[in-house]
């Protein structure tokens, strides 16, 4: 019964959102693969304010029942939606049902999930509010949980709360936001071959559909954006306002979101609208990220003691503090650490895009002409050098020094732009006029090259999480039925750079965690004995010398059990 109930739940989610794509399509003339990108978009930047606001509930049940009005209308209007099947939407639908497939099931079982993203989500879920001041268990508080706010959308319309729905829901944007590259296919099978094949670069490039970290969705949504004004580049003047939740929604992601608001705002000024005449439709353009941004930032003020002096925070005083730490040496090194990383011949993706610049000027010398304009040419070149000073700006004044000496997530962070160029050049490619044999090569060629740069695809492949720690650590909780709202030590041989300490944060909602592995037992034993009567579980994940030793100190006794109740030896 609890499943048709919420199969019915599903398909009131799925009516709603026909009802809104129609309205759009409809109505406003919208090309129907950039209806679904402007709805999602819409919802993921409303779900974010709202959150702000503090109406999350308010907001999912106005998104959708208005959407379910509008679908009424369809059936009253006796609307066909014969039309609504285009390339673009056969794909998006095909690419959802295999994420289905991929996330059914699964849950996390990586590190930042833990840490953050998968926290604020399950957050969000039981508390319907943003995270504030009463829980300590959010420790990067200036981060914007748009992410976040958009997955409470779809869990709470569906009622699946599981963290495979949380994975999906994001999937679910991420893929919209990709499908919009089949709008500029023509229709032919080597354009649409391409797209595909771009799509499944993308989804193998980062970071995978199992993970909600924001990486690949912050590109799906900074390159569908730009696409959009690709496409409606002398249509602007009507089309801009559809945007605005596009742009709204990138700083709800993440905060390094303004960087792609700004670079869709140039293009937008350099190629669509006059800045003396229309400086106004401009200022609203970037006004509205730029004041949400704020907003939230001033949100974080508000809700948290010291929100924005954590770690990545913008604010001018914790940027200043973090550079301060930085000497003349500290700075050097960290600028030929970011060079080598650069401009290493192992960095592919690097000299693809050079690749792709070699291209266009051959192709321009041998036709007297250009599928790509001059000025185009230098806004993709200067998009990557923008994005990349500002990436070295982010290692010196955001990042600790032990993390910007050896640039740490440096792939994570640089596949983010290269993925928004790969995205937002191939429709460039589709302009090539050349035989279908040299098409075919060339396009063998981009295929050959993006899957030598990027080869995981592992990434679509299922996660056994059964095989993970993760799996390991539930095991051990359930099958001696630990408690949650207590206390816990855990015990473990070997450092594992925090994920069991995080994790269990996660699992057990709480920040009365403690994790010591053997080597700080032996080295600082003194000091931990100390602190055992602060929590009520010690748990022995793995047995050694060191964690003997600690059990007899704390009971007296030798004890091999697994789990520790440790209220029972407070009194003694």
């Amino acid at each position: 019964m609890e499943i048709i109930f919420k199969l019915i739940r599903v398909g009131m989610l799925v009516l709603s959102c026909l009802g809104w794509i129609d309205y759009l399509t409809s109505e406003k003339k919208i090309k129907i693969e950039f209806s679904i990108f402007v709805l999602l978009n819409g919802i993921g930047s409303i779900m974010f304010l709202a959150g702000i606001l503090n109406i999350l509930k308010l907001a999912v049940f106005l998104i959708w029942s208005i959407g379910g009005v509008l679908f009424i209308r369809i059936a009253i209007k006796r609307r066909r939606i014969n039309n609504y099947f285009t390339v673009g939407t056969v794909a998006l639908f095909a690419f959802l049902c295999g994420a289905f497939l991929l996330l059914y099931g699964t849950k996390l079982i990586n590190y930042d999930n833990f840490s953050h993203w998968a926290v604020v989500a399950k957050e969000l879920l039981l508390n319907n509010r943003f995270p504030n001041f009463q829980d300590s268990n959010i420790m990067f508080q200036s981060y914007p949980p748009g992410s976040a706010a958009y997955i409470y959308y779809i869990c709470k319309i569906t009622g699946i709360y599981s963290e495979w729905m949380m994975m999906y829901a994001q999937a679910t944007m991420i893929l919209g936001n990709l499908a919009v590259l089949y709008v500029f296919v023509r229709k032919r099978f080597w354009n649409i071959f391409l797209a595909t094949i771009t799509i499944v670069f993308v989804l193998c490039s980062n970071v995978r559909l199992t993970d909600i970290y924001v990486d690949t969705l912050l590109m799906s949504v900074a390159a569908g954006g730009l696409l959009f004004c690709m496409y409606y580049k002398n249509e602007m003047q009507k089309r801009y306002v559809y945007l605005i939740g596009v742009l709204v929604n990138l700083v709800g992601i993440k905060n390094s979101g303004i960087f792609f608001v700004l670079i869709i705002s140039v293009y937008i000024a350099t190629f669509s609208l006059n800045i003396k005449e229309d400086w106004k439709k401009l200022l609203v353009i970037i006004g509205a990220p730029i004041s949400s941004l704020i907003l939230w930032q001033s949100h974080v003020k508000i809700v948290f003691e010291s929100g924005m002096s954590t770690k990545h925070s913008m604010s001018a005083e914790n940027l200043q503090n973090i550079w301060s730490e930085k000497s003349g040496e500290t700075v050097i090194e960290i600028m030929r650490a970011f060079c080598e990383r650069v401009f290493s011949f192992g960095n592919g993706i690097f000299y693809l895009l050079f690749g792709l610049l070699i291209i266009h000027f051959i192709y321009k010398a041998i036709k007297q002409k250009s599928f790509m304009k001059q000025k185009e040419v230098w806004f993709i070149v200067g998009t990557y050098v923008a994005y990349m000073l500002s990436l070295f700006a982010m290692y010196l004044f955001s990042m600790p020094t032990e993390e910007a000496v050896r640039v740490a997530a440096f792939e994570r962070y640089h596949r983010t732009i290269i993925d928004f160029l790969v995205m937002t050049n191939v429709p460039y490619i589709f302009k090539i006029k050349m035989k279908k044999w040299c098409f075919a090569t060339l396009i063998l060629s981009i295929v050959i090259e993006y899957f030598t740069i990027s080869p995981h695809m592992e990434y679509l492949t299922r996660v056994n999480w059964k095989q993970s720690k993760r799996y390991e650590y539930e095991m051990v909780i359930e099958k001696n039925k630990i408690p949650n709202d207590s206390s816990y030590i855990f015990l473990q041989k070997d450092e594992d750079a925090g994920y069991s300490y995080y994790f269990f944060r996660y699992y057990f909602q709480t920040t009365k965690v403690a994790v010591f592995n053997e080597k700080q037992l032996n080295n600082q034993f003194e000091d931990i004995i100390v602190q055992w009567k602060n929590y009520d579980y010690l748990i022995i994940l793995d047995r050694t010398r060191a964690s003997d030793r600690f059990v007899k100190d704390i009971s007296g006794k030798e004890l091999y059990t697994q789990v520790i109740n440790l209220r029972q030896y407070k009194t003694k």
